[in-house]
């Protein structure tokens, strides 16, 4: 029996979904002001999504297009998952995960917001070393 076209196989398959993983990694980790919320006039009937305007301060972990987000898109109802802000919206600065889905900067419940005063001076230093790390172990930590 020849295994060598199986295990060929396998590692052929494996190659390609590490490869597809970090192609599909979705977390984006930021430091953001929150400075403004409006209500999307395109959302659909169903379900209202909240538009925030946002201030980057930091980008941790993502491309160039959270570097240059100004909006932030979310579900105004939490059993949508929507992201409800309870802090300040202008003055207050917070680190912020989620994802870009269709080319927009989307939050939700389950995605991890802090206000930055509330984040220790360790996980400050350890936030410079995310890029290659994954969301859920990076958020774990704080």
């Amino acid at each position: 029996m020849d295994t060598t076209k199986s295990h060929g196989f396998f590692l052929a398959t494996f190659l390609v979904l590490m490869f597809l993983g970090e192609l599909t990694e979705a977390c984006k980790l930021m430091r953001t002001q929150f400075t403004g919320v409006k209500q999307d006039p395109a959302s659909p009937s169903y379900m209202n999504i909240n538009i925030f305007s946002i201030q980057p301060v930091q980008v941790f972990k993502g491309p160039k297009l959270v570097k240059n987000a100004r909006v932030l898109y979310s579900p105004e109802s939490q059993s949508h998952c929507g992201y409800l802000h309870r802090g300040r919206l202008i003055g207050e600065e917070y680190l912020i995960s989620g994802s870009v889905v269709e080319n927009r900067l989307q939050i939700k419940l389950c995605d991890f917001a802090r206000r930055w005063d509330k984040v220790s001076d360790k996980q400050k230093v350890d936030l410079k070393s995310v890029v290659d790390k994954n969301c859920s172990t990076i958020c774990a930590k704080l």
